[in-house]
């Protein structure tokens, strides 16, 4: 499966998102979001007849320690009746230099981790993994302009749509909200090894020749 995932400018202080379908390249999703009175940030929307919604919190929860990782609640989300929540996780390494951070999303009980990684202005990736098993790529475009995100969605199973989608507006909301400048190069070296062994690269080129990308 392969999607494009867009945040765009809808007006001077308001954006949304748009999903946009292969063939052709069209809008054939539109998800919008709002700032609450409490700092919290809500994304409302509709996908695939799946009500969509997804809370970031302005301050994360009690830290819970679980052996060498830990993890604080920082998000909440429901795809139709079925609920999740959100974890920023860090887990210790040999040394400071080589912990890891990253996210964990439960859903009906089932953990996927997420990890962000970095290969300078190459590229940036969000590496889904459940039962340890690589099932999506999130690709960031390094390079935006008027305050906008473009990102490219890489997976095994279409059934996961509606859930990589609110993986992927967490991600940007956490990591790639609006800033006050109009063009950014956005750039991350990784350097851990850990963290590097998430991503295949393999895997992106297998996806596009699945759904018959020559681009």
């Amino acid at each position: 499966m392969y999607i494009q995932f867009n945040r765009v400018q809808k007006s001077i202080s308001a954006f949304e998102y748009n999903i946009l379908e292969r063939t052709p390249y069209s809008v054939c999703e539109t998800i919008g979001f709002e700032k609450t009175s409490f700092g919290t940030i809500s994304l409302k929307g509709q996908l695939k007849n799946t009500k969509i919604q997804l809370n970031i919190n302005s301050k994360f929860g009690n830290r819970i320690q679980e052996g060498a990782v830990y993890k604080e609640l920082c998000g909440d989300f429901s795809l139709d009746n079925r609920t999740g929540s959100i974890f920023y996780c860090g887990k210790k390494g040999s040394n400071f230099l080589n912990g890891i951070y990253f996210w964990s999303f439960v859903l009906n009980g089932e953990i996927y981790n997420t990890y962000e990684v970095g290969f300078g202005r190459k590229g940036i990736y969000l590496c889904v993994w459940k039962d340890d098993q690589l099932i999506a790529i999130i690709s960031k475009k390094t390079h935006t302009k008027k305050f906008e995100s473009n990102y490219s969605i890489y997976a095994e199973n279409c059934q996961d749509f509606e859930f990589l989608i609110v993986i992927n507006a967490y991600w940007d909301i956490s990591r790639y909200f609006i800033s006050s400048s109009g063009e950014e190069w956005h750039t991350l070296n990784t350097w851990q090894k850990e963290l590097k062994n998430k991503y295949d690269p393999e895997f992106i080129p297998r996806i596009k020749a699945m759904d018959g990308i020559t681009d």
